[in-house]
């Protein structure tokens, strides 16, 4: 081959590199002797002159909600004094996993939870995911279901078929098992207050079927305190409740030990808006109430703690997920230690994730894909035992067969091509992640002694304590949203107001709830009603007098036939005591407030035929034109506005021409401070004169000339310091959207 000579005389500025194969490949990499070592004292004064004299603090120290300080970097010296550092997988306190293998042998059931409304279409669902990777059974019942009714109760009528699967009595759940290995599959059903007719169901169907109790594998949704913030309100005395719930656990220890029937879900905490540290202490509190609480009715607290399951959600705050759900470990193995635990077991924490439905949008949806993936691989980098992705267009309506799909294939590409079943705590030793660890337990455990100081959690939510809390959070997080400075792509920013919206086909309602109430009359019509009378009655007196086994009359009646409603009706027959009533715990989703007016863009616009419209004024120097224009783009999509740049203008008369022709309402002037007090004020008055009703607005704060431009007739500014959410409601009044 002939050299190139051009090319040599390129390369030959470069002095040419001495490398000897044979000496290269005996010498190890060693990078001290190679690069000078670098000190913390070195960043910091790099980083110093690279802010230009701003204050470090306050430029790189990001606060979360709960005030927890985020450095920007962190090194080893931050994490010297940490007490986890040195622990291991399967050892206490658990923070790096509650098994030798955590993760990696066995990894973390896939649990895609099923809540489609009937229990034909619930089958279907379960038998194809578990054939396509699912590895374990999850069922939510319908609202209806989960208060305690049957879908003929008047109460019902608007419960039934919402948010999860119809189901009354032992046939419906049949119907929903059918063909389903339940030695093989552990099961989970999230029952709401019915958790003692279903768990009686479950085991009464296994029973039927010839499966020894002692196979069932799974967990039961048992979790009074989360029933009662839901609700606002308690359906029987919260003595009862607790009775149910000791009933339960004695009767599982002895014959069903792979089920845990008690659930402490911080949904409720989570959806309604609280912090992760919130979060985390109040559930360990809920915890620990109802540890003491079985404990009080003779259940040996080894007994207690291995009955019990904790749901945590996750968002996409991805490393303070992550850690939040080690210190959950930690924190729950010293609570259950100090009640008087001895066996190691017990201390474990029965982990299941699922992605958050707070973070969730109805907007540019196919966001939630991304998020969800995010949610999931912290979940399972935070080492949950059991995962549940939420499919991508769940906030919109039923899931169906595609997004069911790909949230459960989500969880398998975290484990098949993530490889994230081959480590156990990936996690572990990064100095972020175990600060946070440290940081978020240690505020926590906090949290969790300031309501043990006050009796407990069950007189915490009682007096409103943990809900004006939240509300106090909710109100923080509600002003960082508004001000569009905790951004939600899709919606406060980055929006797509063109978008083509998913409809969903609505569940037809009446003749759902017809063709349910005939079930119920044809299940009454064939059953042995005396039997049924005779069991229920029995479990009104075991209530009543104290004596018996609550669960183990249940699984007669279930078998019987027995329905959720008259399971609610034999247990309140048994008092006359009153439930509670207490302040509930609204859920939300992080987006609303901004969908709210998308919405209501969308409703004037099937009205009248087409989206409100804004044009913009670029004007003056290039880089603040451009950047202000970009910046108005966003902020009036957010509001669900239509908003059109035919270019820049060279001066005031192409400025107003151009506005007049827009046929938009609202105009904004997009240039530099210095020019605005030269170019709006003329604009203004020619515009309002040929058009009265035009808001113009104008993008910016210019502080100096604020004054006088309000007084040319300005109607707004907008700028990142505004309360956006605020001002395109005032907007949206003005021109009578949502009127």
């Amino acid at each position: 081959m002939v050299p190139d000579k051009s090319a040599d005389k390129t390369v030959g500025v470069v002095p040419a590199v001495k490398w000897n194969a044979e000496e290269q490949a005996a010498e190890p990499l060693t990078l001290k002797d190679t690069f000078p070592p670098a000190t913390p004292e070195a960043w910091r004064k790099v980083v110093e002159a690279d802010l230009k004299g701003a204050d470090f603090e306050k430029k790189l120290v990001w606060r979360t909600l709960e005030g927890i300080p985020v450095k920007p970097m962190y090194m080893r010296e931050d994490n010297e004094a940490l007490p986890h550092l040195d622990g291991l997988p399967g050892f206490a306190p658990f923070v790096r996993g509650t098994y030798p293998l955590a993760g990696v042998r066995p990894g973390w059931q896939i649990r895609q939870d099923c809540t489609l409304a009937s229990p034909e279409e619930v089958n279907g669902s379960l038998r194809d995911g578990l054939a396509r990777g699912a590895t374990a059974i999850g069922i939510r019942l319908d609202n209806a279901a989960r208060q305690g009714l049957d879908g003929d109760s008047p109460e019902a009528a608007e419960l039934v078929g919402r948010y999860g699967t119809t189901l009354s009595s032992i046939n419906g759940l049949r119907v929903a098992l059918a063909d389903i290995d339940l030695e093989k599959f552990p099961v989970t059903i999230r029952t709401g207050r019915a958790a003692l007719p279903v768990l009686a169901m479950l085991i009464a169907l296994a029973q039927e079927q010839g499966i020894s109790r002692s196979m069932l594998v799974g967990s039961i949704e048992f979790d009074p305190v989360h029933s009662m913030l839901k609700a606002g309100n308690s359906r029987l005395p919260i003595d009862l409740q607790f009775r149910i719930m000791a009933d339960m656990v004695r009767y599982c220890a002895k014959d069903c030990p792979g089920i845990r029937p008690v659930m402490v879900n911080s949904s409720q905490y989570h959806n309604a808006g609280a912090s992760i540290v919130q979060e985390l202490g109040y559930a360990i509190a809920v915890g620990a109430e109802y540890m003491r609480a079985m404990i009080a009715r003779g259940i040996d607290v080894d007994t207690a703690a291995m009955a019990m399951t904790f749901c945590f959600p996750v968002s996409s705050n991805i490393f303070m997920e992550t850690a939040k759900l080690r210190a959950a470990r930690v924190l729950w193995a010293k609570v259950v230690k100090a009640l008087g635990a001895k066996n190691e077991d017990s201390w474990k924490m029965f982990l299941h994730a699922r992605t958050s439905a707070f973070t969730k949008t109805t907007y540019d949806p196919y966001n939630n894909l991304i998020r969800s993936a995010m949610e999931g691989f912290a979940a399972a980098v935070g080492g949950c035992d059991s995962m549940y992705v939420g499919p991508f267009d769940e906030p919109i309506g039923r899931a169906d067969e595609f997004s069911s799909r790909l949230a459960r294939n989500q969880q398998l590409l975290l484990r098949e091509e993530a490889h994230l079943t081959k480590v156990v705590d990936p996690a572990a030793g990064s100095y972020y992640v175990e600060n946070l660890t440290d940081s978020i337990g240690r505020e926590s455990w906090k949290l969790f002694q300031e309501i043990e100081k006050v009796g407990g959690m069950m007189k915490a939510v009682l007096a409103g304590t943990p809900q004006e809390a939240i509300a106090q959070t909710v109100a923080k997080r509600d002003k960082l949203v508004a001000g569009r400075r905790m951004p939600i792509v899709g919606i406060s920013n980055y929006p797509n107001p063109k978008e083509k919206r998913i409809v969903k086909k609505a569940l037809p309602r009446t003749e759902f709830l017809a063709e349910r109430r005939k079930r119920l009359e044809r299940l009454k019509s064939m059953r042995r009603n005396s039997e049924v009378r005779e069991l229920l009655a029995a479990l009104t007196q075991a209530a009543y007098s104290g004596e018996g086994n609550l669960l183990e009359i249940g699984v007669g009646a279930a078998r019987a036939g027995a329905t959720i409603g008259e399971f609610t009706q034999a247990l309140k027959r048994a008092t006359d005591e009153p439930g509670v009533q207490l302040p509930a715990l609204k859920t939300r989703r992080l987006a609303q407030p901004f969908e709210e007016l998308r919405n209501r863009a969308d409703a004037y616009r099937a009205k009248e035929g087409e989206l409100p419209k804004v044009v913009l004024v670029p004007m003056g120097p290039l880089a603040m034109r451009r950047a202000r224009a970009d910046f108005s783009f966003g902020f009036f999509g957010a509001g669900g506005f239509d908003v059109v740049e035919p270019g820049a203008f060279e001066d005031v008369d192409a400025a107003v021409a151009g506005i007049l022709e827009s046929g938009a309402c609202i105009a904004v002037i997009c240039s530099d401070d210095p020019s605005y007090p030269e170019i709006v004020p003329p604009i203004v008055e020619k515009v309002k004169a040929a058009k009265p009703d035009m808001m113009i607005v104008v993008a910016g704060y210019p502080e100096e000339s604020i004054e006088a431009l309000k007084k040319a007739g300005v109607d707004e500014f907008i700028h990142v310091r505004a309360d956006a959410l605020a001002t395109l409601t005032r907007f949206q009044e003005k021109l009578g959207i949502g009127a």
